[in-house]
C-alpha cells in the first residue's frame, strides 16, 4: 500500500513540469506567430512607403515636365521659373525625408499603417492624397500662367501706349487685370461737342497704332462726366453725353480697323477721380477710357497638364 502511493505521489509530481514545458510552448509558438505577424505588417508598412515614395518621384517628374512646358513657352520670367524649380527642390527634400523615415522605422511598421485600417483604406487614403496634391499642382499653375500671362500683356500695353504718355496726353496705369489709358475730352472733344477735333483725331490715331501691336485684346470705351447736370434736347443727362464721346473713340477706331474686339459705355459722373466741387477737379473728371484686356479665351488657351498615372 505505501508502495502504491509512492508511485502514485512520483507520477503526479512527473506530471506538473510536462504542463509547465507543454505552457512554455504554447506560449513559445503564440509569440512566433506574433512575430512572423508583426514582419508581415512591417513588410506592407515599407511596401506603402514605396508606393507614396513612387508617387512623389512621379509628382517631381510631372513637376519638370511642367517647368520644361512653362519654359518653352516663355510665359515666365527667369526669377519666377527659378522660384518654380526652388519649389521641386522642396519636393526632392520631402522625397528625401521620406525615404529616411522608411529606412528608421520601417522594421517596426508604423501603428497607422498595421493591420488596424480596413482593407484597401490605406490604399484608397494614399489615392485621395496623390489626386489633391495634383489638383492643387494644376490648380497653381493654372494660377501662375493667368498671372504672368497678365502681367506680359500689361507691360506690352504700356509700351503699345507709350508714345502717347510720352507727349502728355495721356495716362497709363492698371486696374486688376486690365490696362486703363485715360484722356481728357478737352483733348479729343471741341468745349460742349460730342465729334472729335482734329487733335482728337491725331490722339485716336495713337490709340489704334497702340492697339494694331496688341492683338486678341478686348477693349471697353468708357465716357465718363463732372457731376453738373445737362439737360438738352440732344443729351437728356449726362449719361446720354458719356456714352456718345465714347461712341465717337469708338467709330473712330473702328474706320481704323484695330485687331480689337470694342465696346462703348456711359458712366456720366458716378465715378470721378477728382474733386468736383472746383473746376480742375471737374476738368480731370470729364474723361475718356479704354479698358485694355486680354481675351479671356486666349488667356485660358494652355492649361497645365498632368501625366497619367
Amino acid at each position: 500500500m505505501r508502495i502504491a502511493a509512492l508511485l502514485s505521489l512520483c507520477a503526479v509530481l512527473g506530471c506538473i513540469p510536462k504542463a509547465r514545458h507543454e505552457l512554455v510552448q504554447v506560449q513559445l509558438d503564440a509569440t512566433r506567430t506574433a512575430l512572423s505577424a508583426r514582419t508581415a505588417q512591417g513588410s506592407q508598412a515599407a511596401q506603402r512607403y514605396e508606393q507614396r515614395i513612387e508617387a512623389l518621384l512621379a509628382e517631381i517628374a510631372r513637376r519638370q515636365l511642367q517647368l520644361d512646358e512653362l519654359a518653352a513657352r516663355s510665359t515666365l520670367r527667369d526669377e519666377e521659373l527659378e522660384r518654380l524649380q526652388v519649389e521641386r527642390a522642396e519636393q526632392v527634400f520631402a522625397l528625401a525625408r521620406l525615404r529616411a523615415e522608411l529606412d528608421q522605422h520601417a522594421p517596426e511598421a508604423d501603428p497607422a499603417l498595421l493591420g488596424e485600417e480596413p482593407e484597401g483604406a490605406a490604399a484608397s487614403r494614399d489615392a485621395r492624397f496623390i489626386a489633391e496634391l495634383e489638383d492643387a499642382l494644376r490648380a497653381h499653375l493654372t494660377s501662375e500662367i493667368h498671372r504672368h500671362r497678365v502681367a506680359e500683356a500689361q507691360r506690352a500695353d504700356v509700351e503699345a501706349f507709350a508714345p502717347l504718355v510720352a507727349l502728355g496726353h495721356g495716362t497709363v496705369e492698371q486696374r486688376g487685370d486690365a490696362t486703363v489709358v485715360r484722356i481728357s475730352t478737352g483733348r479729343l472733344f471741341q468745349e460742349g461737342w460730342t465729334t472729335l477735333s482734329p487733335r482728337g483725331n491725331e490722339l485716336v490715331q495713337l490709340l489704334a497704332d497702340g492697339l494694331s501691336s496688341l492683338p486678341g485684346r478686348r477693349v471697353s470705351i468708357e465716357g465718363h462726366t463732372d457731376n453738373r447736370p445737362v439737360y438738352t434736347a440732344t443729351f437728356p443727362s449726362n449719361w446720354e453725353r458719356g456714352f456718345s464721346r465714347a461712341m465717337a473713340v469708338l467709330r473712330a477706331l473702328e474706320a481704323r480697323a484695330v485687331p480689337a474686339t470694342l465696346s462703348a459705355t456711359s458712366f456720366a459722373g458716378s465715378r470721378p477721380v477728382a474733386d468736383d466741387t472746383t473746376e480742375e477737379g471737374r476738368r480731370a473728371n470729364r474723361r475718356i477710357e479704354l479698358v485694355v484686356e486680354m481675351d479671356p479665351t486666349l488667356l485660358g488657351a494652355f492649361e497645365p497638364t498632368v501625366a497619367p498615372e
